[in-house]
């Protein structure tokens, strides 16, 4: 029992400190022994914020430090010489008022100071000029010489008013930069990966926030699938081979990725064992296929697809057919 008396009793003079410290000098009435820095005013969700008094008039390691979040004393990151604090950011849009009671050795002296925080999520995404099939739930990825548009999301009021601040590979774009402007355009046009950067920032306030992502050319692609009558594109699988029945007909089609726009824009050429065939008039993508009795078991169909439009545009595939 006493020793639970005598932890409270530890525990309501520390508070009792905290807040004579508070409230121990007006502000204004000393020069700042100390600034308190942040890692960031607005954080990410669900991150740390890291908290550090920095000063050069005292010892810092044998100071005592009080610190608090939104009123409450904080007792388990508070004592002698924690100078340094990680204090979780918390939700979405939640704000946290952080303040730190020093007790310097230099005459005695005790000052305060705080800092507001308010963890603001602000996605980055981007998207290319490029397709990809309907039914594909992926994204459509940029190839060389094409397109990366990105647009800045942060979850605050009057987003629109924001000076938005582009960054390429580390040096400003100007023309994308400006208030409201929330996305931004570049060209990729070397095989690596490009980082594409934005810095947030109230031209009139305390809100700063900065979001990166990257983004890195790929080889265009095309698949074939089969094509059955009633069911359509068999998606579920690209094929790389495929068995075939004498006296039946079997249709196929090629379907790019990340290559042209449309299906229309986009060149076909078709090749049975090295000899070029046909495909479907008016759908050139798709190609009919009957096996023969007099022809190999094996078959090799090849499919080049090119857009005329595009530099390096350009893309192939082959399955084997066995009967």
């Amino acid at each position: 029992m006493n020793r639970g008396l005598s932890r409270l009793r530890s525990r309501l003079l520390a508070a009792a400190f905290f807040a004579a410290a508070v409230t121990a000098l007006p502000a204004g009435s000393q020069p700042s022994l100390f600034t308190l820095r942040t890692s960031a005013l607005n954080p990410d969700p669900g991150t740390a914020i890291e908290l550090e008094v920095v000063s050069s008039a005292f010892d810092r390691a044998a100071a005592s430090y009080q610190w608090s979040v939104n009123g409450i004393p904080d007792s388990g990151r508070s004592g002698t010489g924690r100078y340094q604090v990680t204090i979780p950011a918390g939700g979405d849009g939640e704000t946290k008022k952080i303040a730190v009671a020093v007790a310097t050795t230099t005459g005695g002296r005790t000052q305060q100071a705080s800092v507001t925080v308010q963890a603001v999520s602000a996605p980055l995404y981007w998207w290319a000029d490029t397709a990809v099939p309907y039914w594909y739930k992926g994204k459509a990825l940029p190839t060389l010489h094409t397109t990366v548009t990105a647009t800045a999301l942060p979850n605050i009021p009057n987003a629109a008013a924001l000076n938005y601040r582009w960054e390429f590979n580390g040096a400003l774009i100007p023309s994308n930069s400006g208030v409201g402007k929330m996305s931004a355009s570049f060209t990729l046009d070397f095989p690596v990966e490009e980082r594409i950067r934005v810095t947030m920032e109230q031209l009139q306030g305390s809100f700063k926030k900065a979001a990166a992502t990257t983004a890195k050319p790929l080889a265009p692609a095309v698949a074939i699938y089969e094509l059955r009558p009633l069911r359509g594109i068999v998606f579920e699988r690209a094929l790389s081979t495929f068995r075939a029945l004498d006296g039946e007909s079997y249709d196929f089609t090629a379907h790019s990725f990340y290559l042209g726009t449309k299906p229309q824009a986009l060149s076909y050429r078709w090749t049975l064992n090295n000899r070029e065939i046909e495909g479907v008039s008016g759908k050139p993508w798709i190609v009919s296929f009957t096996p023969s009795i007099a022809a190999s078991s094996t078959n090799q169909l090849a499919v080049e697809v090119t857009d005329p439009g595009t530099p390096l545009g350009r893309a192939t595939a082959a399955i084997r057919i066995d009967r």
